[in-house]
């Protein structure tokens, strides 16, 4: 398995929701049938996504894991995504690409109750990848230009395979750490598990953050993931980052 070389060593991986306009709209139905979704409602939102424990890279595995309440395995979307990381005072060091693996059907019931729904879809052992290496942010010309696609192999064929342009986006890739402190600050009092991250004493997200900066590609029901899947997140200027698809408890890395 190839992991990324970060300069400062990867320290957290945040997640981010509502960057995409194509994302926005699957993100916002979701978890409209939940009134109390804690993010529901809102333009912009963040969630933990682990360390460099939780995460593959190039050529690891992604893991599904099971529904606490029935010990059956939850669906889980792939999500093909841009990934920024970030040094000292959140100067951007670089970006990789990404895959924020998600359990849907987890993730859906929000923040009910004492349980952290949105941690429990987001972050255990093989919650996503990145890689396969980093491109300095001087050395891609436009942001505007790149294009992102997810091809997911199943039983060797080819099932789906589809790109989208990071042009897409609703909000500049540079405001997002900003924007996930004022979120953080905005909660108050005791935070879930899914919004504690990392910051420096000078109250910036910790150099050795690695940002996914959320997807323009949403898959339908029959490309949810599947035990034995090869999933493949490529780009032109990025390369490829493939990983297959395993059950967490084959593996042993439930949590």
């Amino acid at each position: 398995m190839d992991n990324v070389r970060f300069p400062r060593g990867l320290v957290q991986c945040i997640g981010v929701a509502y960057t995409f306009h194509t994302s926005t709209r699957a993100r916002t139905q979701l978890t409209s049938a939940n009134v109390g979704h804690g993010t529901s409602q809102l333009p912009f939102s963040y969630f933990y996504k682990g360390s460099l424990n939780n995460l593959s890279g190039h050529g690891g595995h992604l893991c599904l894991r099971r529904d606490p309440s029935t010990g059956e395995l939850a669906v889980h979307s792939p999500e093909p995504e841009l990934a920024m990381f970030l040094g000292e005072r959140h100067n951007v060091i670089g970006y990789c690409l990404a895959n924020d693996l998600t359990a849907t059907s987890l993730e859906g019931r929000g923040g009910c109750g004492d349980v952290d729904w949105t941690y429990l879809a987001k972050v255990w052992m093989g919650c996503g990848s990145y890689g396969p290496s980093l491109l300095s942010a001087e050395d891609i010309k436009s942001i505007n230009a790149v294009t992102i696609g997810m091809r997911i192999v199943r039983s060797g064929q080819i099932v789906f395979d589809s790109i989208y342009s990071v042009s897409d986006r609703n909000r500049e890739f540079s405001s997002i750490p900003n924007a996930i402190i004022s979120k953080y600050h905005g909660y108050g009092g005791v935070l879930p598990l899914s919004k504690r991250v990392i910051f420096d004493d000078e109250g910036f997200l910790a150099a050795g953050t690695l940002i996914m900066l959320g997807t323009g590609l949403v898959v339908s029901g029959e490309y949810h993931c599947r035990v034995g899947d090869v999933i493949t997140v490529y780009s032109d200027e990025f390369g490829e980052l493939s990983n297959i698809v395993r059950d967490s408890h084959d593996l042993g890395e439930q949590e």
